[in-house]
């Protein structure tokens, strides 16, 4: 069964079963009941049955919304989301189920008791839940490679250059076909773009052998690592098919930051909630809300990036929405290339330097240089930087140098 499926099957069970339970034994609680409880056990705060399963199922929908969008957006981060959709789940299902278990019965929300062990072994449950589900939602390995074809395989060994990491890396596509999206791939194809074939080009390396470059192309180093071109050499460059239209798309994605995010939100929707149930008062609101959304608009706008090449344009797009976004013209760039930068290289993370020599840093490793023909540059952290560059150079002498 496919991930996504298995998600949102998650996410409408947990609701479900929100609903049922809070449903099933509604006429054996107080109305106001205890919804707010001290370290002892104690309740210290109450609301009404509607606002108590308005507020914590609104809580799980946003919740899921947000780590189901987190999950399916690249395998960089999926393993987090995943672990944090099933966690939160049973930490909401058992929080809600030894609340009305409290009021069971009870004269009134005051005289409602929670076990001193409860918040500990709900705590404990979540835990266990979000680290046994690591994992389990994507394919293993081999499967993935078992459901490439001949052709997929053939595809990836192009130019000399050696296959291309998975995890939401890019792929040309061709003729109308959109190569089979295994998990964690987005195929980039529409209909009439062009794929690279195998005619012409160095096959397969065999298990522990490189593939040999073609003359004027830089090859792989070892381990992946991507060499800048050197002086006076052609940069790479692809063989683009008359009539086609080709396009590509890399991606990087900042992990530490997706955390951010997600803990910075989960913040927002424990204020919120606190805050509906009268239990915070507006004052603490107004303290601490304003930061935390801040923290969580710039984590959204920073934890990814994602470039795009096609047409007339080089496109840079940031976080999950690719907003804000910059159009560059082919016009403008001389030439491209990939290249291995550090944090350190550049003065570290984020948007580093002035323009004319700028660098957006979410990862080290392979990144995306472009030239302008004013002599600036600019390189994006970007993942399949090598293919992008190859695209780039090959869109520009057939657009712009013609």
């Amino acid at each position: 069964m496919r991930p996504r499926v298995i998600a949102a099957a998650w996410g409408l069970a947990v609701t479900a079963a929100l609903l049922l339970t809070s449903f099933a034994v509604r006429d054996h609680l107080p109305d106001p009941m205890a919804t707010h409880w001290g370290l002892g056990g104690a309740p210290n705060g109450s609301s009404t049955f509607a606002a108590h399963v308005v507020t914590i199922t609104l809580t799980w929908a946003v919740l899921c919304a947000v780590l189901l969008a987190a999950g399916l957006r690249g395998r960089a981060r999926r393993a987090i989301s995943w672990s944090a959709l099933f966690g939160t789940g049973v930490l909401l299902l058992a929080a809600n189920t030894s609340t009305l278990a409290a009021n069971l019965d009870a004269s009134g929300w005051r005289a409602a008791s929670l076990p001193a062990w409860n918040l500990p072994v709900i705590l404990a449950a979540a835990l266990l839940a979000g680290y046994a589900s690591r994992g389990t939602l994507g394919p293993r390995t081999s499967e993935r490679h078992a459901r490439r074809t001949p052709e997929d395989h053939a595809q990836s060994a192009w130019e000399g250059h050696a296959p291309p990491a998975s995890g939401g890396h890019a792929r040309l596509t061709s003729e109308g076909r959109t190569p089979p999206a295994s998990e964690g791939h987005a195929p980039l194809a529409s209909e009439g773009h062009a794929r690279l074939t195998s005619e012409g080009r160095t096959p397969l390396a065999s298990e522990g052998h490189a593939p040999r470059a073609p003359e004027g192309r830089t090859p792989l180093a070892p381990e992946g690592h991507v060499p800048p071109i050197l002086e006076g050499q052609a940069p790479p460059r692809l063989r683009l098919t008359p009539g086609r239209r080709t396009v590509w798309v890399g991606r990087a994605t900042n992990r530490w930051l997706t955390l951010v995010g997600l803990v910075s939100l989960a913040v927002i929707a424990v204020v919120g909630t606190l805050t509906l149930l009268g239990t915070l008062p507006r004052s603490a609101v107004g303290a601490t809300l304003p930061p935390i959304a801040l923290v969580f608009l710039l984590t959204l706008v920073t934890t990814s990036v994602t470039v795009g090449a096609g047409g007339d344009t080089v496109r840079i797009g940031l976080g999950p929405l690719r907003l804000p976004a910059r159009r560059i013209r082919l016009s403008v760039i001389d030439s491209a290339w990939a290249e291995e930068r550090l944090p350190g290289d550049v003065g570290g993370w984020g948007f580093r330097g002035v323009p004319g020599s700028a660098t957006i840093m979410l990862r080290g490793g392979e990144c995306l240089v472009l030239r302008y023909r004013s002599g600036g540059r600019l390189a994006i952290s970007v993942d399949d930087a090598e293919r992008g560059a190859s695209l780039i150079n090959a869109l520009i002498a057939e657009r712009v140098n013609t």
